[in-house]
């Protein structure tokens, strides 16, 4: 991981300033451990905007926090999508890197949410984990809408290196990306 956010960081210099988390409360808020990727990202960037588009979510006390907007943006995203796939009963799909396609399990509709977001996109695109287990390192991400999803098995740190370098296929994203990150002023 060390590898991957020097290379993040070569492509996009952090702010000069993070705000330390509190990993504990928020996981405990949570009631999950998250992605060592993710907290790296975290406490390197903060919550903030990568390439005008990708909104990364950190622990706190605001709307867009992960443990505040995390479970509800879940609970109503899911609610949405189960409803639209009750009128098109077609399974959502979901890009993987290299090209091919992968059915979005969405669970049932009286299932624990086998997803917990992560973030927001600027045109509506959700940020979620799917949470295929115990160990959150191995948790793959989908991020995209109704269908149109990528799915990345390797998390979420190597998803956005792979999109600015431009390696991976994606439904989401098209042609070079601005390599730019905007921190949320607290």
């Amino acid at each position: 991981m060390a590898t991957e956010i020097s290379q993040l960081t070569a492509l996009i210099p952090p702010p000069t300033f993070v705000r330390r988390q509190d990993w504990h409360a928020a996981e405990k808020t949570l009631h999950t451990t998250l992605p060592d990727d993710y907290k790296t990202l975290v406490d390197t960037y903060g919550e903030g905007l990568f390439f005008d588009t990708v909104r990364l979510w950190a622990p706190g006390e605001g709307e867009h926090s992960i443990t505040t907007a995390g479970p509800a943006e879940v609970d109503g995203f899911l609610t949405m999508i189960r409803e639209d796939l009750a009128d098109d009963p077609e399974p959502d799909l979901a890009r993987l890197p290299d090209g091919q396609l992968h059915t979005v399990d969405l669970g049932g509709p009286n299932a624990a949410p086998p997803y917990l977001s992560w973030g927001i996109g600027s045109d509506g695109d959700v940020g979620f984990w799917h949470r295929t287990g115990d160990d959150p390192n191995r948790w793959p991400i989908l991020y995209g809408q109704v269908q149109a999803w990528d799915y990345h098995p390797d998390g979420l740190l190597p998803y956005l290196i792979g999109i600015l370098a431009g390696s991976i296929n994606s439904n989401c994203f098209t042609g070079a990306q601005a390599h730019t990150f905007t921190a949320v002023e607290y």
